[in-house]
């Protein structure tokens, strides 16, 4: 009876032994996938950061791309207008001159 019991306490001496050893893997993987989680969230945290910082630095060189542009068509502009109001000049120079020449040949 005695080699019995010392057979049914070694059997279960073992049962906890497989169980603690199971539950110990099971918390490993538990831990681990909670690390893993987290070192997820705060890389997308890092990226939601990264990503808002680049749309910001596109934005803004964009605003300055445009802000180059207006001013270059501004300036072109400008110079259309100076040249078109010189040609107006010359044109009425032009009429103030044959009226002056035709008044004198009269």
């Amino acid at each position: 009876m005695q080699s019995r019991l010392k057979h049914d306490i070694l059997i279960l001496k073992k049962r906890n032994f497989d169980k603690d050893y199971s539950l110990k893997k099971e918390n490993v993987k538990a831990r681990t996938l909670r690390q893993e989680e987290f070192t997820k969230t705060r890389i997308n945290s890092q990226c939601r950061n990264m990503l808002q910082s680049i749309e910001k630095t596109v934005m803004q060189k964009q605003m300055q791309r445009t802000t180059k542009i207006n001013s270059f068509y501004d300036v072109l502009n400008r110079k259309h207008d100076n040249q078109r109001k010189k040609e107006e000049r010359e044109v009425e120079i032009e009429e103030v001159i044959t009226r002056a020449m035709g008044e004198k040949s009269q």
